[in-house]
């Protein structure tokens, strides 16, 4: 659902602004994060003249290969250790999204800088990111709303984040605090250490330029209204699977409470004005 709402919302696989070449060389994409290639999929019935790799550090969601011919690979990759020499300018195009809760502050230009090498002289890096995060506070209060607290409760899941527990903290907390009153005491005596923000999402221009790229295009949208339904149902059922891996009875129920409170203000009409934020960059060469 996320690859069709972004398409619908700007319209294309491939910026207006990465000027593809004339045909006599072959072109190689790589889409880094590829999922379950429905990008790659979609772009081979725009590009079929093209090669297209796709990487993830997982293969669990890869389609057979064969869906989509012979000039598409999908391969494993972890684009946060040392780029392998054979993907070393290689690519025309290397296109990325969704690395909200992947990346952090601290490693973004790790991947950036890997990404730039994968490139070809003069090639494109698009990436395109949901700035989430930045629309709530690090800390949640019990009167806050549901979407509130569960975000603030999702930091505990992003890179980085450590939770230290201490009487000494007492009254400092940085997770929703509950209902019930043994956890609620419990996350009294937590305090966040090492939080590691998605601030880079806001600064990827910036990146790029550390990196050596320079950007083409940096565009922030909020949803069109027409798509607030969709991305909130899109947010729940993704909120839903992360609330399934919480290990402690008392927090999974804690959390699928405020789950359907967040349902129910959904059908009511509420929605997060957040935005989708696409940044193009081209290697000099």
């Amino acid at each position: 659902m996320l690859h069709l709402l972004i398409r619908a919302q700007f319209g294309y696989l491939l910026h207006p602004s990465i000027k593809l070449s004339d045909g006599k060389e072959p072109l190689r994409i790589a889409d880094v994060g590829t999922g379950t290639g429905i990008w790659i999929g979609e772009l081979t019935r725009e590009l079929p003249q093209a090669s297209i790799d796709g990487f993830d550090i997982s293969d669990e969601q890869f389609p057979p290969e064969n869906w989509y011919g012979p000039k598409v690979s999908l391969s494993k990759l972890d684009i946060f250790e040392p780029l392998p020499q054979e993907l070393r300018g290689k690519y025309d195009v290397v296109h990325l999204r969704f690395f909200m809760t992947i990346a952090s502050d601290d490693n973004v230009q790790i991947v950036i800088n890997n990404l730039k090498g994968m490139l070809k002289p003069g090639g494109y890096l698009q990436w395109v990111e949901r700035d989430w995060m930045s629309k709530f506070p690090e800390k949640a209060e019990i009167g806050d709303d549901p979407h509130t607290q569960i975000t603030c409760y999702h930091r505990s899941f992003l890179p980085k984040i450590r939770l230290v527990t201490s009487r000494s903290f007492a009254g400092s907390h940085t997770l929703p605090l509950p209902k019930t009153s043994r956890f609620h005491k419990n996350i009294l005596n937590c305090k966040m250490t090492e939080v590691h923000l998605n601030r880079w999402i806001n600064s990827l221009p910036t990146h790029f330029e550390q990196c050596g790229l320079k950007v083409l295009d940096h565009t922030t949208q909020a949803p069109l209204p027409i798509y607030r339904k969709p991305w909130n149902e899109d947010c729940l059922i993704g909120w839903a699977a992360i609330g399934e891996t919480i290990k402690s009875q008392e927090e999974k129920d804690w959390y699928r409470e405020r789950l359907a409170e967040a349902a129910e203000n959904a059908k009511n009409g509420w929605y997060v004005e957040w935005e989708l934020v696409v940044c193009v960059g081209k290697k000099s060469g």
